[in-house]
């Protein structure tokens, strides 16, 4: 039986028209010149302005007499540099920002946003060296050193390549950008900062080299809620002061030991602290910390990542140490990058969501071993999660082990979510964690459209084999399974055929499965799903839901052609 169900956004619905009145009567009418604009609150007119950048709220002066200077006293002040292909572009951008500045009257600044995604300028005058034929010859296969350089940089080489008519000197950008932009925002964040200001993000995504330096007075700012830098430098912090810090961001950054620590003792009700593409430091101590997120970490050589004194790796190696007794959530993300890193947990009693979703750059056959034992140790340390969620390459770890026999901890998950690739590489380490986990209610399996990454040791296995092998042990642990939510990306058939086998078997072994819901709506490939594909996969669900008899699948997805967004529900009685 099949139930069709449509939910829409009444925005985009066609409008009644309305009913014009007579001409005779409209003519009569007098003109209403009441102007509604000029009459809104001004909690209503900041409000909006906080959903615009400080040159939009500017612009906003033309609707009416009121608005002329009402973005003056906007308390969210936020600049996005525009491409700047010159010096003469981006020394103009930074004075537009002194003058808006200088009209603010804000008392208070609630938040400071400067977003400036930097243009290389290699279309710049001021770096591009036009060089004759007789000056190739002088610097042929020459180094040219700048030592003249300011604040924290060091001397840097460059060579000169034959073919090469035009050299762009790093040591020149260093030096003028960090004479002209670096002052400049230290004055822009002294403002801030003078104002009692909760909220500050420095985005210098795309600049070549991290080489803005936050001011020592930026530390002290006790007002200060949410901090999100990126691609910054910090120096030898003396004193850090962030009494009132609960949301912490720093991105591609080299963070030394002595810094970071004098952050986290600095900053003593910090809740939220997110690292990516970071490196340089060796511990994390907090015991404020509430959530952290390690994304994209950068090892140097010889470093691995240990959290306190437990580890897996042996050898001479550099180790990350993190302590954090009150984590509640844990979050290993992104592509880790160094071939001897390493996760290993210490005791995390509040611990009640972990997300072991990282990718080790470069997988080594010969090291099947030491990542088989790094997922094991990570698993065991965070056994007694509520959430759960696991990434391809730990499955696909997983399932390389399953042939040396290695046994799991039981897990204490209720909701469990696994990243499945668009082959079965990862198949037999899926089956592997549900045969470990007897407190299972929920689980969540988030497609992806691309094969698996590792590209060493491929299983040659018959899946239903693995399934009927494994039923015993995981028919116990699927006992209390109602939830199956599926994210679909847009996934043809071949995507398809991992999930399918996994949903055969839960359909097998879960008897309290009732619900089984596919949602392609939120997926990037939305515009291209072919809806006949998730027609087919249904069909085979309800083909197998012989030992579900309260089944009811749903499908979720965009409609072609119509801002419609179809959900259609089957049952399977």
């Amino acid at each position: 039986m099949a139930k069709i169900e449509f939910s829409t956004n009444p925005t985009h619905l066609p409008k009644r028209p309305q009913p014009r009145p007579p001409p005779d009567s409209y003519q009569d009418e007098p003109r209403n010149s009441v102007d509604y604009i000029s009459q809104l609150p001004d909690a209503i007119i900041l409000l909006i302005f906080s959903f615009l950048t400080t040159k939009d709220t500017i612009k906003t002066s033309v609707l009416s007499k009121r608005w002329r200077s009402t973005w003056t006293a906007n308390p969210r002040i936020f600049f996005s540099m525009p491409s700047c292909h010159n010096s003469r572009m981006f020394q103009s951008f930074m004075t537009f920002v002194d003058a808006v500045l200088l009209r603010c009257t804000a008392i208070k600044v609630n938040s400071f946003l400067f977003d400036a995604p930097f243009t290389a300028l290699l279309e710049s005058n001021f770096l591009a060296w036009r060089l004759s034929a007789d000056a190739l010859n002088v610097l042929h296969n020459e180094t040219i050193r700048y030592n003249e350089m300011t604040r924290h940089n060091k001397i840097t080489r460059y060579r000169l390549a034959p073919s090469f008519r035009c050299v762009y000197l790093r040591s020149c950008e260093e030096v003028w950008l960090n004479s002209a932009v670096g002052p400049t925002i230290d004055k822009w964040l002294c403002y801030a900062t003078g104002h009692n200001v909760e909220e500050v993000l420095i985005n210098l995504l795309g600049w070549r080299h991290n080489i803005y330096v936050l001011p020592q007075f930026f530390f002290c700012c006790t007002t200060l809620v949410s901090i999100h830098v990126s691609h910054c430098c910090f120096p030898m912090i003396g004193v850090v002061y962030w009494s009132s810090l609960k949301r912490l961001h720093i991105e591609d950054a080299e963070l030394k030991d002595d810094t970071l620590m004098s952050i986290l003792n600095g900053s003593p009700v910090l809740e939220f602290l997110e690292l990516k593409h970071c490196l340089g430091f060796k511990h994390i101590e907090s015991r404020a910390l509430r959530e952290l997120v390690i994304n994209s970490h950068r090892f140097h050589h010889g470093q691995e990542l240990v959290i306190n004194s437990h580890r897996f790796h042996h050898g001479q190696e550099s180790i990350l140490k993190i302590s954090a007794p009150h984590l509640l959530k844990l979050h290993l993300l992104g592509l880790i990058q160094g071939r001897d890193g390493e996760f290993i947990l210490d005791e995390l009693p509040s611990l009640v969501e972990a997300e072991l979703t990282f990718n080790i750059e470069i997988f080594e056959l010969d090291k099947v071993k030491v990542y088989g034992d790094l997922v094991k140790g990570l698993l065991e340390r965070v056994h007694r999660v509520r959430r759960l969620g696991i990434g391809s390459w730990c499955l696909q770890v997983l399932s390389l082990m399953e042939v040396s026999g290695v046994f799991l901890p039981s897990l204490e998950c209720r909701h469990l979510m696994f990243h499945v690739t668009a082959d079965y590489e990862g198949v037999p380490g899926i089956a592997k964690i549900l045969e470990s986990s007897p407190c299972l209610e929920k689980l969540l399996l988030q497609m992806t459209c691309t094969p698996s990454s590792v590209t060493v040791g491929h299983h040659n296995f018959d899946v239903e084999e693995l399934w009927i092998s494994a039923k015993q042990r995981i028919y116990q642990c699927l006992m209390h399974v109602k939830n199956v939510e599926i994210i679909d990306p847009g996934a043809n058939w071949l995507a398809w055929e991992p999930v399918l086998s996994v949903l055969k078997s839960l359909l097998q072994n879960a008897p309290r499965l009732d619900k089984i819901e596919i949602n392609s709506n939120n997926s990037k490939l939305s515009k291209a799903i072919d809806p006949w594909v998730l027609l087919e996969v249904v069909q085979i669900i309800l083909l197998h839901s012989t030992h579900s008899p309260n089944l009811k699948v749903i499908l979720s997805y965009p409609s072609q052609g119509c801002p419609l967004k179809a959900r259609v529900s089957w049952s399977s009685d």
